[in-house]
């Protein structure tokens, strides 16, 4: 879905100067300046020439094109009765992010250090938005890692001040009144584990002990462990279903098993943990050990 013009006078209308729509978003001002820096070659007035939407339209159109979810959702959130207050929460964090990568990377070369780690084109995914954790990420394609923005330092973070974040709650998002779409959902309880889970942006499993151990209905205490830490906890410890659930019990003998024998395949073939990570094999091997004991 391509950006159009009118999805550009909207965005002019809205952020005009005499806009009374604009007053009543206290962070309309700061994208303004932002898209004049990013995106407007510095045109501080854009929003004040209603004649040369198409010009503005195509400078956008080239900014977005290599994220076409970027672009998407600009049009959908510039359509005649959309709200300015979702579009500023969306879009102003896109331009941020976009604006502290650029200013980085125009450092580095004036230092004459363009080919030093983090700043070399390539290295990063296009910014993106997680409506789970509330939160703008890219992604390190050299480090192989997620990083997080922070808007109140105006910085990147990593996974663990993400998840922090997040189990602080929604509050710590800025909303426009009346949005929930930033609200996290809720965990989903494993049965055998007796613990909640969740999947990260990368796609990594995490887990947190109930605040009554064993019991889903006293909620999650907050404190998330990787799967690999969660495995590390239960070593030599019984599930709290085996005693009374012989299927739980069997379903965990097979599934060391399992890993043991993954184990020993990754020692003959080490060129397999290029295309599978740890944390999905024993997710995908919890779930079949269960399933075939079932």
């Amino acid at each position: 879905m391509a950006v159009d013009s009118e999805n550009v006078r909207k965005l002019m209308e809205w952020l005009a100067q005499d806009s009374p729509v604009r007053s009543s978003v206290t962070t309309a001002d700061a994208l303004v300046e932002k898209l004049a820096a990013v995106v407007f070659q510095g045109d501080a007035q854009w929003t004040e020439r209603p004649d040369q939407a198409d010009g503005y339209r195509d400078a956008l159109s080239s900014w977005l094109a290599t994220d076409s979810g970027h672009e998407q959702q600009f049009v959908a959130l510039t359509t005649p009765d959309a709200d300015l207050g979702v579009f500023v929460d969306w879009f102003l964090p896109v331009v941020a992010a976009s604006e502290t990568m650029t200013a980085g990377q125009q450092s580095a070369v004036a230092q004459g250090s363009g080919d030093l780690a983090g700043v070399e084109p390539g290295r990063y995914s296009e910014p993106a938005r997680d409506d789970g954790y509330g939160l703008t990420y890219r992604y390190d394609h050299q480090a192989g890692v997620y990083e997080w923005y922070d808007e109140s330092g105006q910085m990147w973070q990593d996974q663990a001040w993400a998840d922090q974040h997040a189990a602080d709650g929604p509050g710590a998002t800025t909303k426009a009144p009346g949005d929930d779409s930033h609200a996290r959902p809720e965990p989903e309880w494993d049965e055998n584990w007796k613990m909640f889970y969740r999947v990260d942006a990368g796609g990594a499993y995490q887990f947190a002990d109930a605040v009554i151990a064993g019991d889903r209905t006293s909620g999650w205490d907050g404190q998330w462990f990787s799967q690999e830490q969660a495995v590390a906890r239960t070593v030599g410890q019984p599930q709290q279903s085996a005693a009374t659930d012989p299927h739980a019990a069997a379903a965990d003998a097979l599934h060391n098993a399992m890993l043991a024998a993954v184990g020993s395949a990754f020692e003959s073939d080490p060129t397999l943990k290029d295309v599978l990570t740890d944390e999905h094999i024993k997710a995908v091997l919890a779930d079949v050990a269960s399933q075939m004991i079932r």
